[in-house]
């Protein structure tokens, strides 16, 4: 027979997964479990105000739960942990990476 596991217990704790990511950088944060467009124009979702930044940079997208960037061919690149993308190249996103656009620096949590 199998053991009910009760979501406040060690065990139910230890199994609860927070969905999405959440994105830091130095002036805003925003939790993500959809599809989002980085950059400077206001229909962005995650707005920077940055003049090396494009107005659509990149693209963040959740395939089977899990998160990828894209870079939408942007003039000055995408960079995930130092690595610039290749235009079209998508980049699986883990909690701890480190995404650099322009002058600003976003951290995966």
């Amino acid at each position: 027979m199998e053991e009910t596991v009760y979501k406040r217990s060690d065990k139910g704790k230890a199994l609860k997964k927070e969905k999405g990511l959440r994105l830091h950088s130095d002036k805003s944060q925003l939790m993500i479990n959809k599809n989002i467009i980085i950059g400077r124009d206001r229909s962005c979702n995650f707005r920077i105000d940055d003049p090396l930044i494009s107005r659509k940079h990149a693209l963040i997208e959740f395939i089977s739960d899990i998160a990828y960037i894209k870079d939408l061919g942007s003039t000055n690149a995408t960079y995930v942990n130092n690595n610039p993308l290749r235009p079209d190249e998508q980049k699986r996103l883990r909690r701890g990476d480190v995404i650099k656009i322009g002058k600003t620096v976003i951290n995966i949590n």
